[in-house]
């Protein structure tokens, strides 16, 4: 609802992950991640083909509709939500096909083939560097492995995280509006 639809703001976000952390506490190692084989891909909701504006569950939308990635807008939707994800406390999980932005509908239809990596869009191609980038900082900072984790600021567009291990600091920015921003912490 954050990331993909837009319905929902950094504030409740931030919420979520508190709760999280009080409730499961540092000593629990959780997995955040998008998706799975159980659920519609984040893309379905990113691009606006679930929910179903006619009201079909996503069993028929992707039996009847299968969806396709039409906007550009929503792979960076995609990037925004894999930086929460890969920079989150725990160990993420990755369905394949989410780090190059395949879409679909609910069970089996979130269960295309993984297709040819030469025929990737240069969108698709920008996803899966962006992952690839998020996955070296992982390994390089151990605040983002093992660190705290502190907002300093949660707005409707707007997210500022600290992660912090030991010597370790890294700040996380987010910006979902379509506009440059500049945020003083």
């Amino acid at each position: 609802e954050v990331f993909g639809t837009g319905k929902e703001d950094f504030a409740a976000l931030e919420r979520s992950a508190a709760a999280s952390d009080r409730v499961f506490g540092p000593e629990t190692v959780m997995s955040p991640l998008l998706g799975n084989h159980d659920k519609s891909r984040f893309m379905a909701y990113a691009d606006g083909d679930l929910p179903d504006p006619k009201g079909a569950d996503e069993f028929e939308v992707g039996w009847t509709r299968p969806p396709k990635v039409e906007n550009e807008s929503s792979y960076k939707k995609l990037k925004l939500a894999f930086t929460f994800v890969l920079t989150s406390p725990g160990a993420p999980t990755i369905y394949y096909g989410d780090e190059i932005g395949m879409t679909g509908a609910q069970d089996p239809d979130n269960r295309r083939m993984f297709p040819d990596l030469a025929k990737l869009s240069s969108a698709q191609k920008s996803v899966q560097a962006h992952v690839a980038k998020l996955n070296a900082l992982r390994a390089k900072h151990p605040a983002i492995r093992y660190g705290s984790r502190r907002a300093v600021q949660a707005d409707r567009d707007h997210y500022a995280v600290v992660r912090a291990y030991l010597n370790d600091r890294v700040l996380i920015l987010y910006n979902r509006s379509n506009q440059p921003a500049k945020i003083e912490i």
